[in-house]
């Protein structure tokens, strides 16, 4: 069982809130409604208990363009328009010159390509 703080929950404001709960109400979601200081916002939090309703409610907040709190996301936008490359490293960083050298590498296999050169850019 997961505890208060562990729960997904959601900042919502009045107008979406009905949404939210019909929503919950009709999959058989548990959930919890909390005011908070401001009149107009409500904290929603959910008591789920597999996968597939966990999935099905993160489309519905994607929907209802709610983002779920403590989930530091990146949108599909922004990793398409990112050019850069960054190969992860053993301690989960790569320096910027290390990144500046594979653009490098990139730029030139893309002017003489050869299949060497191929191979061992995707290896």
């Amino acid at each position: 069982m997961l505890t208060d703080h562990q729960k997904p929950s959601v900042i919502v404001k009045k107008k979406t809130l009905p949404l939210l709960i019909e929503y919950c109400v009709e999959n058989k979601i548990k959930f919890t409604v909390d005011p908070k200081i401001t009149g107009d916002e409500y904290e929603v939090s959910f008591d789920l208990t597999d996968y597939i309703t966990a999935i099905g409610l993160g489309m519905a907040l994607k929907e209802l363009k709610l983002e779920p709190q403590g989930l530091q996301m990146i949108s599909i936008n922004a990793i398409k328009s990112n050019k850069t490359v960054v190969k992860a490293r053993n301690n989960g960083k790569a320096s910027e010159e290390e990144t500046s050298n594979e653009q490098e590498t990139l730029q030139e296999s893309k002017n003489n390509p050869s299949t060497e050169e191929e191979i061992n850019l995707f290896n």
